[in-house]
């Protein structure tokens, strides 16, 4: 089971994702991932709730027995029937999944998921969209790109309403 601390609450050290940081480069990476913060937080609001994240704060950082970190969020919604939809952004480093990659960079990723709508549910969630991911090799452009990346799943969000993303879950979707 992961551990999940609230960015926003517990102030963590951003070097256990980033490496070595300077006073400033914290300073503007935390006044971004605030904004971001802000934004998820909003977006909540859009579907009637008040909180994103494990933390409800907004971004959390997650730290995993396997030793892998990641600062990520979701937004939950509902559809009146029950089923829920997580709007997802995550910020890793790329040896997240690479043993030993060849640079230092990070990966962005956002992705929708929604309940499974299969006559026999299976009880997960099913990813239904997922935004192009981005690399970057510097930790406040990494931090810059997650906070676009929110914005662009953040407008996905909105243009569509639940049951749009909930159908794409359902006998179609592999």
């Amino acid at each position: 089971m992961a551990t999940s601390s609230s960015i926003k609450n517990l102030n963590p050290r951003l070097q256990s994702v980033f490496g070595f940081l300077t006073p400033s480069d914290d300073i503007e990476i935390r006044k971004i991932l605030g904004n971001t913060d802000k934004l998820l937080l909003e977006f909540a609001c859009f579907f009637g709730k008040n909180h994103a994240g494990w933390g409800g704060t907004g971004l959390d950082l997650v730290w995993f027995p396997s030793g892998k970190i990641q600062i990520s969020s979701f937004v939950g919604a509902g559809s009146d029937g029950g089923h829920m939809v997580d709007f997802i952004v995550s910020l890793y480093p790329t040896w997240f999944y690479d043993e030993f990659p060849l640079e230092q960079g990070w990966k962005i990723e956002a992705e929708i998921e929604a309940d499974c709508q299969h006559k026999v549910d299976c009880g997960y969630m099913h990813c239904v969209y997922e935004l192009p991911s981005v690399i970057s090799s510097n930790p406040i452009e990494a931090v810059t790109a997650l906070q676009n990346i929110t914005v662009e799943l953040i407008e996905l969000g909105k243009k569509k309403p639940i049951e749009y993303w909930l159908q794409l879950a359902g006998e179609g979707q592999l």
